[in-house]
């Protein structure tokens, strides 16, 4: 990616391989994912459940 962004100072037509909004657009998605966060429930039986927060901070900023 840096390569793409040396060579676009130089040549403005050069294609970046992403932009602004692709990053958004795959950010927003994978926020609410397990990958972003989960916690690990149990209840008073013993029994283990995984619950996906996703970013538990988001909707305080």
């Amino acid at each position: 990616m840096r390569t793409a962004l040396d060579r676009r100072t130089t040549d403005p037509d050069h294609p970046l391989p992403w932009t602004g909004f692709s990053l958004i657009n795959a950010f927003n998605p994978w926020k609410k994912t397990e990958a972003a966060g989960r916690v690990i429930a149990v209840d008073p039986t013993g029994v283990a459940e995984i619950q996906v927060t996703g970013l538990v901070w988001r909707n305080q900023v």
